[in-house]
């Protein structure tokens, strides 16, 4: 039983590592001159402030839950590129916040027709900010929208050199387990 108890809270604590915990805190667009419920989003992430833009336009909204982070650079679909480069648009053009948010979401299934939204998709894109970008993941997932943030947990915002996936975090947690199960069987035979 020892074994097993010792496993489950290598894995748990493995595990534990990528989890964020996230608050909604509102919308920061004071450019838009209208009021908006389209981003960016002020978000607290484990006592951070971070902005973030929605990647998920038919989830729900959730006030407070917990996220895995997932750099951009690990997504294999061009679409989260394409979205870091509109996210960083946003930031030298804050005027077109409410037409970038909306053009990141018509990347993810929304159908946004207006002129400004289409311009925005159809504007050729660099992959130059990919890597100081992340996706906060509601985890379980469809428990609220994912955010697209350029915040990097692991090193309090900045970007990191390389963060190891949770399943490799938890892997190598379950072999230094192992090892020293077996050290520890070898010991007493």
């Amino acid at each position: 039983m020892p074994l097993v108890r010792m496993a489950a809270i290598a894995l748990l604590f493995a595990l534990s590592l990528s989890a964020e915990t996230v608050i909604f805190l509102g919308v920061s667009n004071p450019n838009s001159g209208v009021v908006a419920s389209v981003g960016a989003y002020d978000l607290d992430v484990d006592g951070h402030f971070v902005e973030g833009y929605c990647v998920s336009p038919f989830a729900p909204f959730g006030l407070i839950w917990t996220a895995s982070f997932v750099p951009v650079i690990d997504f294999t679909d061009p679409r989260y590129i394409q979205a870091t480069w509109l996210a960083t648009q946003a930031g030298i053009q804050p005027s077109a916040t409410i037409s970038i948010q909306d053009a990141i979401w018509d990347l993810f299934g929304a159908n946004y027709q207006d002129p400004e939204t289409l311009a925005w998709l159809s504007a050729p894109w660099t992959n130059a900010y990919a890597a100081n970008y992340g996706v906060l993941v509601a985890d379980p997932a469809g428990i609220s929208q994912d955010f697209l943030v350029d915040y990097h947990p692991a090193t309090n915002g900045t970007a990191p050199t390389g963060v190891p996936e949770s399943a490799s975090v938890a892997l190598a947690g379950i072999g230094l387990v192992l090892f020293g199960t077996i050290r520890m069987l070898r010991r007493t035979a």
